[in-house]
């Protein structure tokens, strides 16, 4: 049986939030490499981490991709924030 206040979706995105906030406090995070780390939807994430303080740049840059094709993406850059 499934308490009815189990939602797997924000449990899943708390997960990636903390994921992408340990990954911006050691440097910048691309989408490519996000989505590599099953963090499908970075932008979103980001956005839920500003809404809880934390101060995050995007950046758009030339990336390599994972067949070594360039392609333009978004980088995220913590610039400070919530404790």
């Amino acid at each position: 049986m499934i308490a009815q206040d189990f939602t797997p979706a924000a449990d899943v995105k708390v997960r990636q939030r903390a994921v992408l906030l340990a990954l911006l406090k050691q440097g910048p995070v691309s989408t490519l490499q996000a989505r590599s780390l099953s963090i499908m939807s970075p932008a979103s994430r980001c956005f839920e981490l500003r809404k809880a303080g934390w101060q995050i740049d995007t950046e758009r840059r030339l990336s390599a991709d994972e067949h070594g094709r360039m392609t333009r993406c978004a980088w995220c850059v913590l610039k400070g924030g919530a404790p």
